[in-house]
């Protein structure tokens, strides 16, 4: 299950089953010449309309044209990892398996995130993208954590991760989530389109959950799995203090737009981050030229 190509002056080793990378070389610095991974808004279509969308999406939302998804994949190097996000991805599931079967084509290594609704509701659909090697990883962006259907679904797919979010994520959810086996993906609160909104109505609320995510972080590591967190995240929870010189070394994937850059193929712009104010139209769907833009901007 293990795949490695060379990037700049360093290998990356990856395997598909675990999501476990490696990177390493004999130099003091990694100096990448093309991105690891992408992540990738493919629609802005969504009926959930959560009041903490930092995308906005709606239910009338544009969707990325077929042929700007045909031109993205066929640009992409080999083995890069691609979060394909939204928007709901199920709401026309067939609109994102077309992006996921050129991805495939492409050697790419895709994932994608989903409300926990629509995990359950179209489990049968996500299942067999996962054996058909169409997606390697799902993220189940939680919104109850006592649905017990989410627990039976969770179990057919064995590389899900529960996505929750620093603010919104509490200790009642936890306590509910603890203790299963779950992995743990920690979002950090993006104060973004209506997130901003939401933030201003529900600031102190959203402070307290972080703080107390703080203050209990040894608590989470110890009941879950696995626990990652975005960029984001890492910043507002201050992770870094949990680790010594050596973990951080060992476990920080690095900066936005150091390995990896955010792409909207619905608005056709490119940036460093999906919160970037900063962004680039795209020109000729080249990748590379892309990456570099943001990683010399």
């Amino acid at each position: 299950m293990w795949i490695n190509y060379i990037n700049g002056n360093y290998k990356v080793l990856l395997n598909l089953k675990s999501g476990t990378k490696i990177r390493y070389n004999k130099d003091k610095f990694l100096i990448p010449s093309r991105p690891e991974s992408i992540d990738v808004k493919i629609t802005n279509q969504c009926e959930h309309m959560c009041l903490f969308c930092h995308e906005a999406s709606i239910p009338s939302g544009k969707q990325a044209s077929y042929e700007s998804m045909e031109k993205f994949a066929k640009s992409l190097p080999p083995y890069i990892e691609i979060a394909c996000g939204g928007g709901n991805l199920m709401l026309d599931f067939k609109h994102t398996q077309f992006f996921l079967e050129k991805l495939k084509e492409a050697n790419a290594i895709p994932s994608i995130t989903v409300k926990q609704e629509d995990f359950i509701k179209y489990g049968d659909i996500i299942e067999e993208w996962y054996l058909n090697n169409l997606i390697y990883g799902v993220g189940v962006s939680l919104s109850n954590p006592r649905d017990v259907e989410l627990y039976k679904a969770m179990s057919y797919i064995p590389t899900a991760v529960i996505h929750v979010i620093a603010g919104i994520f509490d200790e009642t959810d936890c306590a509910i989530l603890s203790k299963r086996g779950y992995k743990l993906l920690i979002l950090g609160f993006k104060d973004f389109r209506r997130g901003k909104s939401y933030y201003n109505g529900f600031k102190q609320k959203i402070d307290k959950n972080i703080e107390w995510l703080h203050n209990n972080m040894d608590n989470v590591l110890n009941n879950f799995s696995v626990v990652a967190f975005d960029n984001l995240a890492i910043e507002q929870l201050n992770i870094k203090e949990f680790l010594t010189e050596d973990q951080w070394n060992n476990f920080y994937m690095g900066d936005d737009g150091v390995y990896t850059f955010y792409v909207d193929l619905v608005e056709e712009t490119y940036s460093k981050s999906s919160t970037s104010i900063a962004r680039f139209g795209i020109k000729d769907f080249n990748v590379q030229r892309m990456f570099l833009d943001i990683y010399q901007f």
